[in-house]
């Protein structure tokens, strides 16, 4: 009987680091949908998530078990993210909206500020270049 309690502890631990991958997943879904990403940037997104989840997986795993992996150990982790989105998702979606739009906007405000100095680059640059088509026009109708 201690063997299946001691095998029952790290179920129970690894379930709920299920529920927490799902709810950094839930999350990380609601940013996406709220938000306008090129197709590009999306999946460099979408690489970093999966490694962020598999370090958070993983390093509960060595605190958990020492990073012993067993069949019930992944059943237990995908038993946590289905639980998650069957049951918690649903009734968390509203408050996972306005935080990801928080996000969002959190995101977008320091993007816009930090590209201000490229965006009035670009306006100086292509100034320039409307200058420079305006004198080889009037050169042009000179001769």
């Amino acid at each position: 009987m201690t063997w299946f309690l001691s095998q029952l502890e790290p179920f129970f631990y690894t379930l709920l680091v299920g529920l927490a991958a799902g709810l950094v997943f839930q999350f990380y879904q609601c940013c996406m949908a709220l938000s306008s990403i090129r197709r590009w940037m999306l999946y460099i997104l979408d690489f970093l998530v999966w490694v962020l989840i598999l370090l958070l997986v993983f390093t509960f795993l060595l605190i958990i078990n020492q990073g012993e992996i067993r069949v019930y150990i992944i059943l237990a982790l995908f038993v946590g993210i289905f639980i998650y989105f069957q049951t918690i998702a649903p009734k968390t979606r509203p408050v996972m909206r306005q935080a990801a739009r928080a996000n969002v906007d959190f995101i977008g405000a320091i993007t816009y500020r930090a590209s201000a100095p490229w965006r009035w680059l670009e306006g100086k640059f292509l100034a320039r270049v409307e200058a420079l088509k305006q004198s080889g026009q009037s050169d042009d109708e000179e001769q």
